[in-house]
């Protein structure tokens, strides 16, 4: 979404909504701390520079972890490379659903419906000036 709206109408528009107001700070936050690792200038929104930040990280990653320490894992995969590399035995978590709450949709989902709250906080709130407004101009005529 922010990739979409810029942050400053989105510190408005989520201006009535707790928990969402300081999105753009925590975007401006995140922006900074890519920055500082992967380089300023680099626009992790472009997918060929997320790839080349990418693969830079993970070479890193080669660099400073032990290899018995290590392991790459898609989520996309579930729960059976999951618990093998954590050393779970995959009976445990039979029949419990993986978690896919930070997928493309979901998370589009979610900030759609923050968007719609913060629409109708503020519908609410001209709605409010409106009436006061208008019972003022009453009562002042």
């Amino acid at each position: 979404m922010a990739t979409v709206i810029s942050p400053w109408i989105l510190g408005g528009l989520f201006f009535w909504v707790k928990g969402a107001r300081h999105m753009p700070r925590i975007y401006d936050g995140m922006e900074c701390v890519w920055a500082w690792r992967y380089g300023p200038g680099a626009d992790l929104k472009v997918t060929a520079e997320a790839g080349v930040a990418w693969d830079r990280h993970v070479e890193q990653l080669k660099e400073c972890v032990p290899k018995d320490q290590l392991v790459f894992y898609d989520v996309r995969e579930g729960w059976g490379p999951l618990c093998k590399a954590l050393g779970v035995p995959e009976s445990k978590v039979k029949g419990v659903p993986f978690p896919r709450v930070n997928d493309k949709e979901s998370l589009e989902k979610h900030f759609e419906g923050l968007a719609k709250q913060g629409i109708q906080r503020w519908l609410m709130f001209v709605a409010v000036l409106v009436g006061v407004g208008a019972l003022a101009s009453r009562w002042l005529a």
